[in-house]
């Protein structure tokens, strides 16, 4: 966006996988749109997106933060917005330069392409127990909250012996107290675990539990590269880890 006092202009563009707005790619743009400002009553302590819907034939998307509104209409039908996500989203991606495609210099890109990227949301732990109690053992987990978490693979991967295909796929897990069953799967998009569709299961492996050494307050996503060909990845919340071995040709 094009922020001013008065009005944003509100930007969309086909350029992904960048950091920022520095020496972004304005060719790739496919549409603007200039909307007027609002003043809210109540302060919001987070950059917040979310939809209202307006008629059956109209949404407005609506930007907000501090006492600033602004509304992009839209022909959509989604949720109303209402108030801060407890478990926001967020992303992992592999390497964690390849989302700065736009500040690499030319001789820097092939070796900062996008390998991994997982879409997730974020639970709290807030003091409670949470593999065990919060979490039963034995049932399944959508591995966050929210929406089902998803991994983009960019290249084919290998995992626990079965090949995948480049592409978008769901994941989910069943914690038990020493491993977990950890679950790939073209059941998306999807609410978690509910209504699953085990026939779309694609690939599985069992992965022992380790000790993060220290409480992991929000559930969180980070990658271990042993080298070239083999990367972990790692899920921790609480005082539980786990680290899935992904295979790369």
């Amino acid at each position: 966006a094009d922020v001013n006092e008065k009005n944003w202009t509100i930007k969309i563009s086909t350029q992904r996988f960048i950091g920022g707005n520095q020496n972004r790619d304005k060719t790739k743009d496919v549409a603007a749109a200039t909307i007027p400002t609002q003043q809210a009553e109540d302060s919001r302590e987070y950059f917040t997106m979310g939809f209202q819907k307006i008629n059956d034939g109209l949404v407005h998307l609506i930007f907000a933060w501090d006492k600033t509104q602004a509304a992009l209409p839209i022909n959509l039908n989604p949720a109303f917005l209402s108030g801060e996500d407890a478990s926001p989203m967020d992303l992992a991606q592999f390497p964690n330069r390849s989302r700065l495609q736009n500040f690499l210099k030319p001789e820097e890109l092939e070796a900062n392409q996008p390998k991994v990227r997982i879409v997730y949301s974020r639970p709290q732990k807030k003091g409670r127990v949470i593999f065990g109690d919060l979490l039963k053992y034995g049932e399944p987990w959508r591995l966050g909250a929210n929406e089902t978490t998803e991994v983009t693979f960019f290249e084919p991967v290998t995992i626990n012996g079965t090949a995948l295909k480049a592409g978008t796929y769901g994941m989910m897990a069943i914690p038990n107290k020493d491993s977990w069953e950890v679950i790939f799967h073209t059941n998306i998009p999807s609410w978690g675990e509910f209504g699953h569709d085990a026939t779309k299961n694609v690939a599985t492996i069992t992965v022992p539990t380790q000790s993060t050494g220290e409480v992991v307050e929000n559930f969180s996503v980070i990658y271990d590269e042993k080298s070239k060909e083999e990367l972990h990845i790692i899920f921790a919340w609480d005082e539980t880890m786990v680290a899935i071995p992904v295979m790369f040709k």
